[in-house]
């Protein structure tokens, strides 16, 4: 649908406001992603599982999701502000009606993960093609997107747990969605948005090389489907998260139980019927006080924090609202690590059967008891971290190859000796360091992670 002269304006100034000088800030050459099974197919059904998900919930809770303002009073007994005004219930897009929404809106969010995987190389950081491309996500982000590439390349010969991958694809848009100080050139979710408005309206843009973005419906389209499945996800979280916490009672406890009770039960024949909404006259269970309040104060509080308040749906939803974005208040500053006195360490985290649970990358690192003088000192000691770390993993280090092997990728064999091990390094905007370390074989597999951060320390020891 092609733009009116207003909505054009809008996009082209926040596009500029966000890469100043316009596509020159940008590499525009994009390549021709090959569309990996590995990923559509999890994530296609995550997409769908989820949003038919929420067609179980009371309608009460459903027009608490499609709340687009703030609740800024305190909440009352039923888990929302006094002075709320709820809007129509949320209507999730698996009826059969819907299928058009769900074939332009799907390839929105599957081509973002396409287009980082196709253009992930190595490890990542400064003057890779991500970063010319505009983007320089956070280490905990851009480990998500290394798991992603890994389970479509290294993972070909290996079988995961069959949730393993949907999984690692639902932390990674969670983790994109409360980003708590996104910005274009840090949020992949901001800066894809970026992108296709790009592709709306500058004409030096290439054609999308994705079959699926071809004759695209336009802008608007797009936000629309960035807004729907960020409240499914959002929702999908916060829901899961609620009923899976024990309370600090009992009385708290037996609302849970009758909560998910309720959502189990629920009779949703009506969706293979085509309608949107339980028929007229079905009871609902948030009339009864109490019971639902607790989860109605879980997500409104899921709703304003990353929908509304914070997160890059702040920007997002004031585009599809047709305003301009408000300003967000300065990010935290940044340490400054040229100062005569600041010093670095290398923290790290080990993962065991990362294939089988990539949330174990949520885990609390361990600090190398070392410390340098300079980023260069550290870099120049994560290989020693890294193969240290392996080397006590596995006894006597990997039998098939010597230590000093362990940065080339060996092809996986048919017997029990087969095994794959490979160490990347990258470097990031701020001058840090990263590295990742993955060792596969037939009975284990193992991923390390060290990276550089810096500290004020005044007893340097390098």
């Amino acid at each position: 649908m092609p733009l009116n002269a207003q909505e054009h304006d809008l996009y082209i100034s926040w596009f500029h406001a966000a890469f100043p000088g316009g596509s020159s800030t940008r590499d525009t050459s994009f390549g021709n992603p090959p569309i990996h099974p590995r990923i559509l197919r999890p994530m296609i059904d995550l997409f769908r599982n989820a949003d038919g998900f929420i067609n179980r919930w009371p309608l009460t809770v459903r027009s608490d999701l499609a709340r687009t303002v703030a609740s800024d009073g305190e909440a009352s007994d039923d888990g929302v502000s006094d002075d709320y005004t709820p809007p129509p219930p949320f209507h999730t897009w698996e009826q059969l009606s819907y299928a058009e929404h769900r074939a332009q809106a799907l390839p929105v969010w599957f081509t973002l993960v396409h287009f980082l995987i196709y253009n992930w190389d190595g490890y990542g950081g400064k003057e890779r093609p991500l970063h010319r491309l505009g983007l320089e996500p956070s280490r905990e982000v851009c480990d998500m997107i290394d798991d992603l590439r890994l389970y479509t390349t290294i993972q070909q010969q290996l079988k995961p747990r069959a949730t393993a991958v949907s999984e690692a694809l639902e932390n990674f848009f969670l983790t994109v969605l409360r980003d708590p100080n996104p910005t274009v050139r840090t949020n992949p979710l901001l800066w894809w948005l970026a992108v296709l408005i790009h592709a709306d309206n500058c004409d030096e843009l290439p054609i999308f090389p994705f079959a699926s973005m071809k004759n695209r419906p336009g802008t608007a389209t797009d936000l629309a489907a960035i807004d729907h499945y960020a409240r499914v996800l959002i929702f999908l979280n916060a829901a899961l998260k609620w009923t899976r916490t024990p309370g600090p009672s009992e009385y708290l406890d037996r609302n849970r139980r009758e909560v998910v009770r309720w959502v189990e039960s629920a009779d949703i024949s009506w969706v293979d019927e085509d309608e949107q909404t339980p028929p007229s006259g079905t009871r609902d269970p948030c009339d009864v006080i109490g019971v639902w309040t607790d989860f109605r104060k879980e997500l409104e509080y899921a709703i304003n924090s990353w929908l509304i308040r914070e997160g890059p749906m702040r920007e997002i939803l004031a585009l599809k609202n047709g305003i301009v974005p408000p300003e967000r208040p300065p990010p935290p500053s940044q340490q400054n690590f040229t100062t005569a006195n600041a010093g670095f360490h290398i923290k790290y985290i080990v993962v065991y059967d990362w294939l089988t649970d990539p949330g174990m990358l949520s885990l609390n690192p361990a600090t190398w008891e070392q410390r340098f003088s300079s980023p260069q000192a550290a870099k120049d000691n994560l290989h020693k971290v890294l193969e240290s770390r392996l080397t006590e993993e596995l006894g006597d280090g990997p039998m098939e190859h010597s230590i000093d092997d362990l940065d080339q990728v060996f092809s996986l064999g048919s017997d029990d000796c087969g095994m794959a091990v490979q160490i990347n390094l990258a470097v990031d905007q701020g001058g840090l360091a990263r590295a990742r370390l993955v060792y596969v074989n037939s009975a284990e597999n193992i991923k390390i992670l060290a990276w550089v951060e810096g500290d004020n320390e005044m007893d340097i020891d390098n």
